[in-house]
């Protein structure tokens, strides 16, 4: 029975944490990181802030716990891929991270707000860059193999500057979008985002590669993608 009793405790208490995680990060998504408090938390949630402080000592521990929850999942797009990538599925990819990034643009913003930080945090080597730029050179390879883009120079990494400006311009526009975006809008947002990301590689397309973005690109501006963005 002890024991029973104990097993119930602790899905309580991680019960309670996992609320605490997820309304945190409704809040920080909408208010940002500096404006986010113990106490307003603790008033949104019905709890007292000694509920909130049990689980996280100070707000930053909240953040740190979503950024690698980011991070974590943020890793998972590694088991997406196929040797038969084409710049379709490559799209696809990359608009699953611009939601992502989106799901979580508070911590984001925070985290990776600058080129420094996304590029140079040695918080644990738990950097943006460590986590998406991988991403991007195994979308790279494929593509390369597929014969969808040409190999690269060696000695220029234009094509990484430029991914890392995309990233710092999505999380900055995320940033500003209102909560109550509408889907419409959001998918529209996510589409062009995911199609900048694919526009970083143009220098190196083949007529194949070329004429698949084209068709790609033309389905965005019509806003014509039919696959839901997932929840």
């Amino acid at each position: 029975m002890k024991k029973a009793g104990q097993n119930n405790l602790k899905n309580k208490d991680n019960s309670t944490r996992n609320i605490i995680l997820s309304k945190s990060l409704e809040l920080i998504n909408n208010i940002g990181v500096v404006d986010f408090r113990i106490d307003n938390l603790a008033s949104v949630l019905s709890l007292s802030p000694g509920n909130i402080t049990y689980h996280f000592s100070k707000k930053e521990d909240i953040c740190i716990v979503l950024w690698e929850k980011f991070l974590t999942k943020l890793d998972t797009y590694d088991i997406m891929f196929s040797k038969m990538l084409d710049l379709k599925q490559s799209f696809l990819i990359l608009r699953s991270i611009c939601k992502l990034i989106y799901d979580y643009r508070g911590v984001v913003m925070f985290r990776g707000g600058d080129i420094r930080t996304i590029m140079d945090d040695e918080t644990n080597h738990r950097s943006l860059k460590q986590h998406i730029l991988p991403v991007l050179n195994k979308i790279s390879f494929l593509l390369q193999i597929n014969q969808y883009i040409n190999e690269p120079e060696k000695d220029k990494e234009i094509d990484k500057i430029v991914q890392t400006l995309i990233i710092r311009w999505w999380i900055n526009q995320t940033a500003i979008e209102q909560a109550d975006i509408s889907a419409n809008s959001l998918a529209k947002g996510i589409n062009q985002s995911a199609l900048l990301f694919l526009f970083s590689f143009y220098p190196l397309f083949t007529e194949k590669g070329i004429s698949e973005f084209q068709e790609i690109a033309t389905r965005v501006r019509q806003n014509n993608i039919d696959v839901e963005i997932p929840h």
